[in-house]
């Protein structure tokens, strides 16, 4: 394999398509690592970190892999922030996964000098590097930690509502359709759909207005610097590829709720939630989740992910946690 190496965002810009591609048909496909959600981060959260994008290709210049990694105080990341990244891994194909790995482990061995430690988080329960890391690190000279950092509820969405509503527990049944009713009772309420890239730019500073007011904790979370524009960078280069819609809730014209949903593949993701605070017992939100679960399984979704977060309403629609990990690899005696 040859390793190329991008350490500017003027150079994974002009990559785009070539890095999409090989995603498409890699077995790590997610919205989290599509060319625009990474270049977005980079763009707006990146800070001091140094870009340590490797492209491993065969002999015809054809992309074998790829690892979106960073550089911050003699430790290697993936590009990422766990604020905003749901899920990080490396990219790879089936036929080439070891020698992948190998490969990747030799680089990290060849530059251990100068690092004190890797750091890889948000890494789903069935991805390869999870088998393939921890059994060839030590070959490389490394000690490798693995460890349940998180869950995130996904949902196995079936061919009807009706199927979806008898799926659940008597008592969530029951639940979904008291709060349903409660929210149906409050007057000159609409629900909006809005998927249109133009639409969308104006309604996300909304929906971050209305994000900040909910909590203290929320209010900090947007003054990270860089946090509002990368919103508005991702809803902007998503909204161009259908990937992401915002569903908002109106009580006489005011915004009470809005969520935020990437449509990826055969999934829709649950991004984020905001709401009104007068209007938290009417459960907007969750009038919100039970009509997108909907409308994604007329659009025949197989998937609702409910993403990181033990949050009780994940379940209370059915939902079944899946584990997420981080792996910590330190350098020590080479057994190579």
């Amino acid at each position: 394999m040859k390793l190329e190496r991008i350490e500017t965002l003027g150079h994974f810009e002009r990559m785009g398509g070539d890095w999409n591609k090989f995603l498409f048909s890699s077995d790590s496909n997610t919205v989290f690592l599509t060319h625009e959600w990474l270049s977005a981060w980079w763009q707006c959260l990146s800070g001091d970190s140094e870009m340590h994008v490797l492209i491993f290709r065969d002999q015809y210049d054809r992309i074998l892999g790829m690892a979106p990694l960073r550089i911050k105080e003699k430790r290697m990341f993936f590009m990422a922030s766990h604020e905003v990244a749901d899920y990080c891994d490396f990219i790879t194909h089936p036929e080439h996964r070891e020698d992948f790995f190998r490969r990747l482990l030799h680089h990290f061995r060849e530059c251990s000098s100068d690092f004190t430690r890797f750091e890889f988080i948000n890494i789903k329960q069935n991805s390869p590097t999870l088998l393939f890391l921890p059994r060839l690190s030590a070959q490389y000279g490394f000690n490798c930690s693995q460890f349940e950092s998180e869950v995130a509820p996904v949902l196995d969405l079936p061919s009807s509502y009706d199927a979806f509503v008898s799926g659940l527990t008597r008592k969530n049944r029951h639940e979904l359709r008291r709060k349903l009713r409660k929210m149906t009772s409050l007057k000159d309420f609409h629900a909006e759909k809005i998927t249109k890239p133009d639409e969308l730019m104006v309604a996300v500073d909304s929906f971050i207005d209305l994000h900040r007011q909910s909590s203290s904790a929320k209010t900090n979370f947007w003054r990270k610097k860089g946090m509002a524009d990368f919103f508005r960078e991702t809803v902007y280069r998503f909204g161009r590829r259908g990937w992401v819609e915002l569903n908002c809730l109106f009580a006489k014209r005011s915004l009470i709720s809005a969520l935020l949903n990437f449509t990826y593949r055969q999934e829709i993701l649950f991004y984020n939630v905001a709401f009104h605070a007068d209007f938290a017992s009417y459960s907007p939100g969750f009038y919100l989740f039970n009509a997108s679960i909907n409308e994604a399984i007329s659009a025949r979704k197989t998937r609702a992910d409910f993403l990181r977060g033990r949050e009780k309403y994940k379940y209370d629609f059915g939902a079944k946690a899946c584990k997420i990990y981080s792996l910590i690899l330190t350098p020590g005696e080479s057994h190579s």
